[in-house]
């Protein structure tokens, strides 16, 4: 196997640090559509999507994308989600803030159908978790809130 032909030892999802593009968002629905996927998908241009910065519509389009990207990865090299897998065992997957959904949706998933099928759950968790982020102090301070999750201990 060439140097370019392997395999990585890790993965990382990470958070958007640019929003998406209306033609990128256009792409992921062609893809989607041809690759029988996430039916409600179909319908008008994604122009507002592009736009908005509302967490309860910024962390979905997130998942959507990490998720798409990495089934396209996949293609990209001809290897299904098993062997990538196993490559990443001694790097693992790692998700930082927006990337923690796809990370753990990548990490707890068997197959490419568990994988589709953890994906759309992760999508309900991201429009709940953006909405309660988004009800935060937009109000009172006029800006968005954060929010910080932690495991109470480290096992």
């Amino acid at each position: 196997m060439a140097f370019s032909d392997e395999l990585p030892a890790a993965a990382f999802f990470n958070p958007q640090a640019s929003p998406v593009t209306r033609e990128y968002l256009n792409s992921l629905r062609v893809y989607l559509k041809d690759h029988g996927q996430i039916h409600w998908i179909d319908g008008a241009d994604s122009a507002s999507i592009a736009k908005a910065v509302s967490g309860c519509c910024a962390l979905p389009v997130l998942t959507i994308v990490q998720v798409c990207q990495y089934f396209q990865f996949l293609e990209l090299k001809g290897i299904t989600h098993h062997q990538l897998l196993q490559s990443l065992s001694k790097g693992g997957i790692h998700g930082y803030c927006g990337g923690l959904l796809p990370a753990a949706v990548v990490a707890l998933s068997g197959d490419g159908w568990e994988l589709a099928h953890s994906a759309s759950i992760a999508l309900w968790i991201a429009l709940g978790v953006g909405a309660y982020g988004d009800l935060g102090d937009e109000d009172i301070h006029g800006g968005f809130s954060n929010m910080v999750i932690s495991l109470k201990y480290p096992e």
